[in-house]
Parts: structure tokens; C-alpha cells; sequence
């Protein structure tokens, strides 16, 4: 993976980024991320990285989101965004 890691660090590099106009969080590190650097350097770190999944769910909480969409077939995060309601948020 540290190849895949390294060339995209390269090609993030050429990608244009301006600062969010909204939350945008790591799910590297369950933080918001908030300059182009943080960003380029968080989807770099996604590659060999721990996806911190709670962390985001429970920062998204604290920031006052409260709804949710999941993409794709299945409903397993739907699922687990109920459970984790009611245990945690």
C-alpha cells in the first residue's frame, strides 16, 4: 500500500482544493478538517490508515447533524447509526 500511498500524495498535489464551506471530516482521524493541506494530506493518510468510522459518526453528532444519507445498496450503516443513536448520541 505505501506505493498507492505515495502516488496519490503525488497526484492530490495537482488536484485544486479551496478551504470547505462546511464540516468536512476525517475519517482517518474523526476531526474536522478544514484547509486544503488537511485535506490532501487526510485522503493520502486514508490508504494505510485506521478508518476511525464512530469517531466521524460521533463528531458529526457533536457539530449538530442529524441526518444522514447512505449511498449504495444495503442498509447495513443505516443499521448501525440507529444502534449507535440510541448507545452513544
Amino acid at each position: 500500500m505505501e506505493s498507492a500511498y505515495e502516488k496519490l500524495g503525488a497526484v492530490l498535489q495537482h488536484v485544486p482544493m479551496q478551504p470547505p464551506s462546511f464540516p468536512v471530516i476525517s475519517n482517518v482521524t474523526g476531526d474536522e478538517v478544514r484547509t486544503p493541506v488537511e485535506i490532501r494530506r487526510t485522503l493520502q493518510d486514508q490508504v494505510t490508515g485506521t478508518v476511525r468510522w464512530l469517531d466521524c459518526m460521533e463528531r458529526l453528532a457533536a457539530l449538530g447533524c442529524d441526518f444522514f444519507v447512505e449511498l449504495g445498496p444495503g442498509g447495513c450503516w443505516q443499521a448501525y447509526c440507529g444502534a449507535l443513536s440510541k448507545a452513544s448520541m
